[in-house]
């Protein structure tokens, strides 16, 4: 989720790759950048749906781990001795 979240920087301003690409195209970096508005904001939404649809699948994070073991009263051993 994280390495697919850190692609979608490249369509949103300000982005060097895409103003670089504009500086060597030639193209209108302002039109590189509503260009890459509209499939930016679809993969941020479907990249959300996805993460809350996998968190949904996973469940509680607490209810995961075992109960955590109580200490008996002071002065008493285990009967492991």
């Amino acid at each position: 989720m994280l390495t697919a979240a850190g692609s979608l920087g490249l369509l949103f301003p300000p982005s060097l790759p895409l103003i670089l690409y504009g500086i060597v195209a030639g193209v209108a970096i302002g039109d590189l950048f509503v260009g890459g508005l509209l499939p930016g904001l679809v993969m941020l939404a479907l990249l959300s749906l996805l993460g809350v649809r996998e968190g949904i699948a996973s469940g509680p994070v607490g209810r995961r781990s075992a109960p955590a073991k109580r200490p008996g009263p002071r002065g008493q051993r285990s009967g492991n001795c």
